[in-house]
């Protein structure tokens, strides 16, 4: 095993009392898959159990700061939960997936929120698509820049959502983050009303980073275009894509263009 792997099994155990306690009970079950020898396992659960306890408050500390970057996603499960209760992130299989494979516990915590409560679901890829244009390092092109292609540009995302979820966030932020005691003492003790969404109509949005995450409302076609560009195009394909989403067939250039031009796309190679 190499040290960082060894690394990331301390970290899994150090969150999830459940995962020390398989260690414990049963090591090559609970390792399996993993690149550990037997002396590595013998020390992960040598002595006192509890010593993995040491911190008690070491997962709320954490879940305290994700609450803190998906807050109205939070917001939207706590009419059904009790907020705590979502510290059973720390023994989920995202959770240790994102462990293992050093992907971000943040959006990895969005995922799970969404699977585990669906009502939270339009909320957490608003804010899960914030929480990863603030990350540049996620914010990468999957298929690798071919030369010739057309994508998104970096630091832009495009969403289709349920209608009012802009109004409805916008509204929750305001309210939360005039709490005196901040966001999470506003989540805990005195949550705002969130406003309802429409799930039959749909709003398309446009975020940007910037100094700031930037929001705001686009046409549908637009995010059409965008989304179809989060992975690279060839030039046929962009084309296409344009008219097919309503750009007239004369206007097609003068649209890639204006896109170029306003940083909403760019050209590889």
């Amino acid at each position: 095993m190499s040290a960082q792997e060894l690394q990331r099994v301390v970290v899994r155990m150090l969150f999830d009392p459940t995962y020390v306690k398989q260690i414990y009970l049963d090591s090559e079950e609970a390792l399996r898959g993993a690149d550990v020898t037997s002396e590595e396992a013998a020390w992960l659960s040598r002595g006192d159990e509890r010593r993995w306890r040491a911190d008690p408050l070491r997962a709320a500390r954490s879940l305290q700061a994700l609450l803190e970057e998906f807050p109205v996603s939070a917001l939207a499960v706590n009419t059904s939960v009790e907020l705590p209760s979502l510290i059973s992130f720390f023994s989920s299989t995202r959770f240790h997936r994102a462990i293992m494979d050093e992907s971000s516990l943040a959006l990895s915590f969005a995922a799970w929120l969404a699977h585990e409560y669906p009502e939270s679901e339009p909320f957490c890829r608003l804010e899960g698509a914030i929480a990863s244009l603030r990350r540049p390092e996620f914010d990468t092109p999957s298929d690798g820049g071919e030369p010739h292609t057309y994508r998104a540009a970096p630091g832009v995302r495009a969403l289709t959502l349920p209608s009012g979820v802009l109004s409805a966030y916008s509204q929750a932020m305001r309210e939360l983050g005039a709490h005196p005691q901040g966001v999470v003492q506003a989540l805990v003790s005195d949550p705002p009303a969130l406003s309802g969404v429409h799930e039959r109509d749909k709003e398309s949005l446009l975020l940007e980073r910037g100094a700031e995450i930037g929001i705001s409302e686009i046409s549908e076609e637009l995010a059409l275009v965008l989304i179809y560009l989060s992975h690279g195009r060839s030039e046929s394909e962009t084309k296409a894509a344009l008219i097919r989403f309503g750009s007239e067939p004369g206007e097609v250039s003068d649209v890639l263009t204006s896109l170029l031009d306003e940083g909403l796309i760019i050209r590889l190679g």
